[in-house]
C-alpha cells in the first residue's frame, strides 16, 4: 500500500502525477487528507480533490511507501500534523520508503531524518535542507537508503517514475515511459544510458564464478603476451586489478622479466592521473581506489617510446569502445600520448555496441580469453 498525504495548498502536479504513474503501474495508492475536517482538500491552484481516507485510517504496518507532495502552504499543513509526524517516524523505523518533493523534503529535515543523507528539494529551500544536516544535491531525483526526494513540479514525472522503479522494476518503468510517450520528449542522456548499462554489466561480471574468473584472466594474459601489440612495445602502462576486473597483478613480474618498462597509474582528487614506472613491487604504496600505486619517488612516464596501455573497463564492444567507471581518467590522460590502447575483457562482456560520445576513444584491440580482436578504426 502507498499512502499519499494531502494538506490544503498541496501542489497539484506533484501529487497527481506520481499518483497517476503509480496506479498505471498497478500500485495500490490511497490519498490521505491530513486536514482533520473531512476528505476534501484544496490544491495550491484551486483544484479540489476528494481524498480516499482520512489520516486516522492510515495503517503504517501495511505501507510500502509514503509520499509527501510539496507546495509551500501544503508543506506547512503537513508539518502541523502531529498524526503525520508519528506516521513518518514509525515508517522510518521500519525502513519503509518515504518520498518527498519540492518543499516537502523539509518536513523530513525538521524531523532529523536527512542528517548526513543525500537529498534534494525546491532550489530556494536548499539552505534549509542543508541546515537540517542533509547533503544537498542539485538533481531531479535523489536516492539515499529508503528516502527519495525530488526538486519540484517540473520533475514530478521523473519523481513518479523513480517511485515505480523502487516498487516494481526498471523494466516496468521503461514500459510506462514508452506507453506515455515520455521517452520521445525526455530521451535519456548518454550518461543515463551508460549508468544503466554499468549496473547491468557489473552484475553480470560479479556473477562469473571465481574459478572461471581465474582461468579466463590467465588466458587473457597469455593472449596479451603472445600479441604483436605486446611484443612490439618497449613500455607497458597497466592497471592493477581490483574487485572483479580481469586479474592483472600477476603480470607485473613477467613484464619486468621481459625487459619492458612498466608504469602503473596514480590518480588524484581533481580527476587527474599520471603513470609512474616501477622496477619492483617494493615501490608500491596504498592508492586512491584500493589498488596499490607507485610512490612519489618513482619516475613519471613521459611517452616517446613504443607503448601499449591496458585499460580497465566493465565491458567493451566490438568497435573498441569501453564502458568505464564514469570518471574519464584514462581518456583525458591518454589524449596526450601516442600509445596503443588494449582492453582486457571477459568474452561474455564483449558486446556488439555500447553508447559512446565524441570524446570517447576506441581501443586498438580487445583481448578476451578467446583471442585478440583487432579494431579497424574509421
Amino acid at each position: 500500500m502507498v499512502y499519499l498525504f494531502l494538506a490544503n495548498g498541496f501542489e497539484e502536479i506533484e501529487a497527481i502525477t506520481p499518483l497517476d504513474i503509480l496506479r498505471r503501474a498497478g500500485a495500490e495508492v490511497k490519498t490521505v487528507s491530513v486536514n482533520g475536517n473531512g476528505l476534501e482538500v484544496e490544491g495550491a491552484h484551486g483544484v479540489f480533490v476528494k481524498a480516499d481516507i482520512e489520516i486516522s485510517e492510515v495503517d503504517v504496518d501495511s505501507a510500502d511507501m509514503l509520499i509527501l507532495p510539496g507546495g509551500s502552504r501544503g508543506t506547512e499543513g503537513l508539518k502541523e500534523s502531529e498524526a503525520l509526524r508519528k506516521i513518518i517516524l514509525d515508517a522510518n523505523e521500519s525502513g519503509i520508503y518515504i518520498a518527498a518533493i519540492c518543499a516537502a523534503p523539509t518536513v523530513l529535515g525538521e524531523l532529523g531524518l536527512l542528517k548526513k543523507r543525500r537529498a534534494t528539494c525546491y532550489p530556494s529551500l536548499a539552505g534549509e535542507l542543508i541546515d537540517s544536516g542533509a547533503k544537498y544535491k542539485n538533481d531531479k531525483v535523489v536516492f539515499d537508503g529508503h528516502f527519495i526526494t525530488s526538486e519540484g513540479a517540473g520533475t514530478a514525472a521523473d519523481f513518479g517514475f523513480a517511485l515505480t522503479d523502487k516498487l516494481f522494476s526498471r523494466q516496468e518503468t521503461d514500459r510506462l515511459r514508452l506507453s506515455m510517450v515520455y521517452l520521445m520528449y525526455n530521451k535519456p542522456t548518454l550518461r543515463d544510458k551508460k549508468n544503466a548499462l554499468r549496473k547491468v554489466y557489473s552484475s553480470r561480471r560479479a556473477a562469473i564464478p571465481d574459478e572461471a574468473h581465474r582461468i579466463a584472466s590467465e588466458k587473457i594474459a597469455e593472449n596479451f603476451f603472445a600479441s604483436a601489440l605486446y611484443r612490439e612495445s618497449d613500455a607497458v602502462l597497466m592497471y592493477l586489478s581490483i574487485n572483479r576486473e580481469v586479474r592483472t597483478r600477476a603480470l607485473v613480474e613477467r613484464i619486468l622479466a621481459d625487459g619492458k618498462r612498466l608504469a602503473l597509474p596514480v590518480c588524484f582528487e581533481n580527476g587527474r592521473m599520471t603513470f609512474r614506472y616501477i622496477t619492483s613491487r617494493d615501490l608500491l604504496v596504498k592508492g586512491k581506489f584500493s589498488a596499490p600505486e607507485p610512490s612519489a619517488e618513482c619516475e613519471e612516464y613521459r611517452g616517446g617510446i613504443p607503448t601499449v596501455c591496458v585499460i580497465p573497463a566493465i565491458a567493451f564492444d566490438k568497435n573498441g569502445y569501453r564502458l568505464g567507471y564514469g570518471k574519464g581518467y584514462y581518456d583525458r590522460y591518454l589524449s596526450r600520448f601516442d600509445v596503443k590502447r588494449v582492453g582486457f575483457c571477459f568474452e561474455e562482456l564483449l558486446v556488439e555496441e555500447l553508447p559512446h560520445g565524441r570524446y570517447d576513444a576506441a581501443c586498438d584491440a580487445v583481448i578476451t580469453e578467446k583471442g585478440v580482436y583487432l579494431i579497424e578504426k574509421q
